[in-house]
């Protein structure tokens, strides 16, 4: 379904009856997201009062509602009423419709949000994947030299992971169409991961489970936010009234996503590619370790956004980043342990980069320090309003050392990891800005003794 806005008539669970609908809209937002609103009133349910914070005669939404948007049925899901306003005289009524997500193409009960096949797609996943289905050459004649260009489809191969509860695997998604004018072809390589399961898995656990990971993991490749470009479904347990097709049972599950980033990255870019992973055993890991890392994997989503909560926040928002991993790789330390105890042994288990790059050994302390003025507003914080390079050269750090660790914890050695982070090709210039920016760390923290 495209992003227009399409009119909709939206309906109460029980109440599928064409006279029982409530006129609105629904679309897309430009980040996926459903932007659906209401403007009629159902006949048993009062229109709020218009008066401000009074709400007498409100009734709330359940938690699904459904609609037929132009003929394509919607089924939203974890439903809150949003802002609007009403007018109770001719229950009128401009009220939005928010949702955790939504399902096109089926009404489905709350039991019934659950799938057992899916098909997902994600931003940046192609050059992740370095995915490519038409080689080609040139050709060439004696005596004429290059006489046109050679194209043919090769279909990459099919790489499979045995996950909890079913298996995983990463297929061509390549398409092809006719160009009217010029004449040609519009050839496209893509890649889709399809995920089929033994038993129904409820959407919202999927997402939780299975979708965060891939993101993060192709975020911490590209260094900028990843999200689902596509997510489509079927449960073969549905029961569909009059099914023709089995394309009836494929719904499309519109989950929202930030907005893809405009500026181009190219391979040498990236810290990792899919063929530097053991697919078969390593893909496992990365949905075991989104679930024991949740929080810190939170904080590197943040920071990979395109839009800064500014320089001191971004720094906070790195400390806690790795503090918090440090915890949930470590739940057995103590938890008194110190910030710089914990920066030392992630740097330790990572290959020693972060020491190799700022050439001091008491970077982790410095690191520390500067949090503890930052968080508490020490005598010399004030420089911090007019001189921001010593937070932006410590959030770098964090950052470099927060992915180089996460690397080794999805099974690659410490060594591996460094490498990795090493040969990517924006690691020269995240060095120099880091080795730049270090010596106003150290300015900032020479009064105490590190």
């Amino acid at each position: 379904m495209d992003d227009e806005l399409r009119p909709a008539q939206w309906y109460r669970p029980g109440h599928l009856d064409d006279r029982d609908g409530a006129a609105g809209t629904y679309s897309l937002d430009e980040n996926g997201a459903i932007d659906a609103w209401l403007h009629g009133s159902w006949d048993d349910m009062p229109s709020s009062v218009g008066i401000p914070g009074l709400e007498i005669g409100r009734g709330s939404f359940p938690s699904l509602l459904y609609a037929d948007a132009f003929g394509k049925r919607i089924t939203a899901v974890g439903v809150s009423r949003g802002a609007g306003r009403t007018n109770s005289v001719s229950r009128q009524q401009r009220t939005q419709i928010e949702a955790n997500y939504a399902v096109e193409g089926l009404w489905l009960e709350e039991h019934q949000l659950a799938i057992t096949k899916a098909v997902v797609r994600f931003y940046d996943q192609d050059l992740w994947t370095e995915w490519s289905a038409y080689p080609s050459e040139l050709t060439f004649e004696e005596g004429r030299g290059s006489t046109g260009l050679k194209v043919w489809f090769e279909k990459p191969p099919e790489r499979a992971a045995v996950i909890d509860g079913g298996t995983l695997y990463l297929r061509d998604a390549s398409t092809h169409k006719p160009l009217m004018s010029p004449d040609g072809w519009l050839l496209k390589s893509a890649s889709k991961f399809v995920f089929e399961f033994d038993a129904p898995i409820m959407i919202e656990q999927f997402q939780r489970q299975f979708l965060m990971p891939l993101e993060v993991l192709i975020t911490s490749a590209t260094g900028r936010r990843s999200g689902v470009e596509i997510f489509r479904a079927t449960n073969i347990e549905w029961v569909i009234p009059n099914e023709r097709h089995e394309s009836q049972r494929w719904v499309d599950i519109r989950v929202g996503h930030l907005s893809p980033s405009s500026e181009s990255k190219v391979r040498g870019e990236l810290l990792h590619h899919v063929n530097d992973f053991n697919f078969a055993e390593q893909f496992p890991l990365v949905f075991d370790v989104a679930r024991l890392h949740r929080y810190p994997l939170e904080h590197y989503g943040t920071l990979r956004r395109d839009v800064s909560a500014g320089y001191l926040a971004d720094f906070i928002a790195g400390v806690q980043l790795c503090e918090s991993f440090h915890r949930t790789l470590h739940p057995d330390l103590r938890s008194g342990m110190s910030l710089e105890g914990r920066l030392t042994k992630l740097d330790q288990e990572s290959g020693g980069l972060i020491k190799e790059t700022v050439k001091d050994k008491d970077w982790h302390k410095r690191v520390a320090r500067l949090r503890h003025i930052v968080d508490h507003g020490l005598p010399g914080s004030e420089v911090l309003t007019k001189d921001v390079r010593s937070v932006q050269a410590a959030t770098r750090i964090l950052l470099l050392l927060f992915e180089v660790r996460f690397l080794v914890a999805l099974g690659f050695t410490a060594e591996k990891a460094k490498s990795l982070a090493v040969e990517r090709g924006t690691h020269g210039s995240i060095a120099f800005a880091i080795r730049e920016g270090y010596p106003h760390i150290k300015e900032m923290t020479a009064k105490a003794d590190v």
